[in-house]
């Protein structure tokens, strides 16, 4: 007779898939798919939901804190979507194919991709006040978008270029950028500081003044792949001390982050769980499940 081993299983910690499959013992599980894990350690059945469809080649979905804009980029031009009816509003033509950016600046928002840069505002395409100052010049697009300090800061290859301050629309071709020596994955802003990353590295720009006046604090020596950073409300992270502030999750190439205010960065991960594959691209949405936890769902392309 064969004889089999039970284990009553109580909860669960999450996935541990580093080193031999013969040494993940409960509580940990080796794989789990499509499952939800929640404070307790419990597991259930992710909740499924119906689809959303609008008409068209969909691509960088967005909405505003409040939900009161939804952005979309539909067959090369930006529009306003209206999920539930299923229907959008254009609001700028021809803006090509690649991801669009955006970010909220009181009461406009901005976006960004590797052919435009704009402004919304009011639910219309925004018009730039014309240039008035000498050297100054339009601001270029890129493929991240960030605001921070009262300025505007685009990001393309390893090029940052920020705008005047409190002048989104002007910048200084010839001084007001900085240039890093790999592919700028991420550019999120907190209060009192930027979590960056290029290549291999990511840091933490201290300061809420100049960017030239940025101190960098060293946050991990691997990097980020890209459209994976969301940004949300810090006090939804269960902690012994109330988190308050700006928080942004992303995905590494050694597992899911998130960073803090004052540079603080956790790896959720980190000696748990190893992800087969780097990612060549991806996205992020935090939400709230029916089950009412949050939880952030990654999307990866390989």
């Amino acid at each position: 007779m064969a004889i089999v081993d039970v284990v009553k299983f109580r909860g669960s910690k999450g996935i541990k898939n580093v080193g031999d499959e013969l040494d993940t013992s409960a509580p940990y599980l080796r794989e789990a798919g499509n499952v939800d894990i929640d404070d307790a350690g419990l597991l259930s059945m992710r909740d499924g939901t119906g689809p959303v469809k609008i008409a068209g080649d969909s691509k960088s979905l967005w909405n505003t804190a409040d939900r009161s804009l939804a952005l979309a980029v539909i067959g090369g031009n930006l529009v306003a979507a209206n999920l539930k009816a299923g229907t959008t509003t254009t609001i700028r033509t021809g803006v090509g194919t690649s991801t669009m950016g955006y970010v909220e600046v009181n009461n406009q928002v901005y976006y960004s991709n590797a052919q435009v840069y704009g402004f919304i505002e009011n639910m219309a395409d925004g018009t730039f006040p014309a240039l008035s100052k000498i050297g100054g010049s339009r601001m270029t697009p890129g493929s991240i978008i960030e605001h921070h300090a009262g300025r505007n800061f685009t990001c393309v290859g390893g090029l940052i270029r920020y705008t005047a301050y409190l002048d989104y629309g002007r910048t200084n071709l010839r001084k007001d950028f900085r240039e890093y020596p790999g592919e700028v994955t991420m550019f999120a802003a907190v209060s009192d500081g930027v979590f960056l990353s290029y290549g291999n590295t990511t840091v933490f720009l201290i300061g809420s003044g100049h960017p030239n006046d940025f101190v960098v604090k060293e946050v991990a020596d691997y990097g980020v792949i890209p459209g994976t950073v969301k940004k949300f409300d810090a006090s939804l992270v269960s902690s012994n001390t109330p988190l308050q502030g700006t928080a942004v999750y992303w995905e590494s190439t050694k597992g899911p982050c998130i960073g803090f205010q004052g540079g603080l960065m956790i790896n959720q991960a980190l000696t748990k769980y190893e992800p087969p594959h780097t990612g060549n691209t991806g996205a992020t949405i935090i939400r709230q499940n029916r089950k009412g936890f949050m939880q952030a769902l990654t999307l990866i392309e390989y």
